[in-house]
C-alpha cells in the first residue's frame, strides 16, 4: 500500500527558493546587509541580532536587488537604478561611468580590493573607494550567465558561446 505524496512540502521549498531570487546578502565580519526584494536594504553591524533600514540614505529610489558585495570593508549595493557603495554604511555615493551615467550592474564580482560588474554584453571594474566604472573587456557576443576574475584573467561564462577569456590590462586599468 502506498501513502500518498505530501505536495504540501515541495510546494513550500519551491516558494521559499522563487521567493529568494530577489533577496540579496553580503557578510563581512559582524556585518550584514540584505537587499529585500521589497526595495529595502537592511544592515546589521552584530551579526544579524539587530538591524537598521538603510533604505532612505541610498543616493536614489531602489526597487530591485542585483548584487551586493564587499570589497575590503566597502560594500558595493548593485540595483535596478545603479550601483551604490559605503564605507561605513552611512554615507553612500553613487558609482557612474566615465560620462557620468549609472550603470545597471546584474553581477558583481571582488578580487581583493578590485570590483567588477557586468552590464549589457561588458565586464567593467573599479578599485577600491573608486566612483567610476571602468569598461576592461570589448563586446561580448552573447548573454553573460557568469563570471570570475583571478589576478588578471577574467573568465566569462555565456549563454552559447562558451566560457571566455580576457587577459586584463593591468596598466591599461589603473584609475
Amino acid at each position: 500500500m502506498s501513502t500518498p505524496f505530501d505536495y504540501s512540502a515541495g510546494i513550500s521549498l519551491f516558494s521559499n527558493i522563487r521567493n529568494s531570487m530577489s533577496f540579496k546578502l553580503a557578510v563581512a565580519g559582524k556585518t550584514v546587509y540584505v537587499g529585500k526584494k521589497d526595495g529595502h536594504l537592511s544592515q546589521s553591524f552584530d551579526e544579524g541580532e539587530t538591524w537598521n533600514d538603510v533604505t532612505a540614505d541610498l543616493p536614489f529610489p531602489v526597487e530591485k536587488f542585483n548584487a551586493i558585495a564587499f570589497a575590503g570593508s566597502t560594500v558595493y549595493v548593485a540595483t535596478d537604478k545603479g550601483v551604490a557603495y559605503s564605507n561605513d554604511g552611512t554615507q553612500w555615493y553613487r558609482v557612474v561611468d566615465p560620462e557620468g551615467t549609472p550603470l545597471i550592474i546584474e553581477k558583481i564580482v571582488v578580487d581583493g580590493t578590485k570590483v567588477y560588474g557586468t552590464s549589457g554584453q561588458y565586464v567593467y571594474q573599479l578599485k577600491e573607494n573608486s566612483d567610476t566604472w571602468k569598461r576592461v573587456t570589448p563586446e561580448i557576443p552573447d548573454t553573460v550567465l557568469s563570471f570570475d576574475v583571478d589576478g588578471n584573467v577574467l573568465y566569462v561564462g555565456t549563454s552559447s558561446s562558451g566560457v571566455l577569456r580576457f587577459t586584463l590590462d593591468e596598466e591599461r586599468n589603473r584609475p
